[in-house]
């Protein structure tokens, strides 16, 4: 329940939400075409990851949100074995993998360049504390669904998801408060 939903992004076909009020397109390293301590909660759901300049997109977040405002954020883990394979293989195949792991009918438009550059716990933590804000990152498991191709790896993904340190989770959650 708020008063206005407004949603930002590279890709224009974000204007489709059925949930936003408003849509603003920006270009990857943009500022965001909205006023400074004029939001009261950012959400950022597996974005991160394409983020090129982490600073700027941190140093937005900051500008944005009012004072006791919040930034959500959900992230694949570079130091997971999602992370760490889709790091290693060249984007120019992410396409052709993701649609024989998840054997789902996906647009290659849909699949976007990844860079990694925040996402880890202790990048998330660090960009937030220079940021100013006050906040709280760690590690955390769904179900492996992208393993569910084969009952052996979906087993391993399971046994992962169990007993896998937080440093190594497959996603990062950070919650922040702009001070």
């Amino acid at each position: 329940k708020c008063q206005k939903i407004i949603g930002i992004d590279v890709d224009k076909a974000a204007q489709e939400n059925p949930f936003l009020d408003e849509f603003r397109s920006i270009s990857q390293n943009d500022l965001w075409p909205i006023d400074t301590k004029s939001v009261d909660l950012c959400v950022c759901d597996y974005v991160l990851e394409h983020i090129e300049e982490p600073d700027l997109f941190f140093s937005e977040c900051a500008r944005v949100l009012k004072t006791d405002g919040y930034l959500c954020i959900r992230t694949p883990n570079l130091f997971s074995y999602i992370g760490l394979i889709s790091k290693i293989i060249p984007y120019s195949r992410h396409f052709s993998i993701i649609s024989k792991v998840q054997n789902a009918h996906r647009d290659n438009k849909d699949v976007f360049p990844v860079f990694y550059r925040c996402n880890t716990i202790w990048a998330i933590a660090g960009a937030l504390r220079k940021h100013g804000f006050e906040f709280t990152v760690y590690g955390y498991e769904a179900e492996p669904s992208y393993l569910s191709f084969s009952g052996l790896f979906y087993f391993l993904g399971v046994l992962h998801q169990r007993f896998a340190p937080n440093a190594i989770k497959v996603g990062i959650l950070a919650f922040g408060k702009k001070l």
